[in-house]
């Protein structure tokens, strides 16, 4: 298993991977990884030639009020797991420098996030929104692997790909 944590290390492993066409799927998480976790990079296994894991608290995600600071973190944990779980690489981004200091740039999807959790978390859909294009630009993912707690998240970023003509599929288990 390769371990990546930085960025352009990241995009550059992917675009040589898309270029011998492997297939890419990413479970996206916010690492502490359990066993709903290893269902999602079963499916993926079963779907893609390579399969990342994300591991990365998204600060911009947080609110105010919420204290992203406390948000658990097990990167020895995640490591072990991934290894166990046939993951091919584990990108763990320092949020430092993915997100500089002065980093001001964001993506919206004002429809569909407006009847979910968008009144009580308002950053919450633009962060996932903005996180996830960066990804989707890092790893030049085919599949995007998420779990039924993130059906939410599953639905915007289904209607941004769509719109947005980003060659990627959204999937559920």
């Amino acid at each position: 298993m390769q371990i990546i944590e930085e960025s352009m290390q990241m995009q550059a492993v992917s675009l040589d991977l898309r270029t011998k066409g492997s297939g890419i799927g990413l479970v996206s998480t916010s690492g502490a990884l359990h066993s709903g976790h290893g269902a999602l990079i079963a499916k993926a296994r079963e779907s893609v030639d390579t399969v990342v894991v994300s591991a990365l608290v998204n600060p911009l995600e947080f609110g105010p009020n919420e204290d992203f600071e406390r948000y658990p973190r097990t990167p020895e944990k995640d490591e072990a797991f991934c290894r166990e779980a046939g993951v091919d690489i584990l990108f763990r981004p320092d949020t430092q420098t993915l997100l500089p200091p002065g980093f001001s740039s964001s993506v919206t999807e004002t429809s569909d996030s407006r009847s979910l959790c968008a009144g009580s978390r308002p950053n919450y859909f633009t962060g996932v929104s903005t996180c996830h294009t960066m990804l989707l630009n890092l790893i030049r993912r085919d599949k995007l692997f998420l779990g039924r707690m993130d059906a939410p998240k599953a639905v915007v970023l289904g209607m941004l790909f769509r719109e947005l003509n980003c060659p990627v599929e959204v999937g559920m288990i």
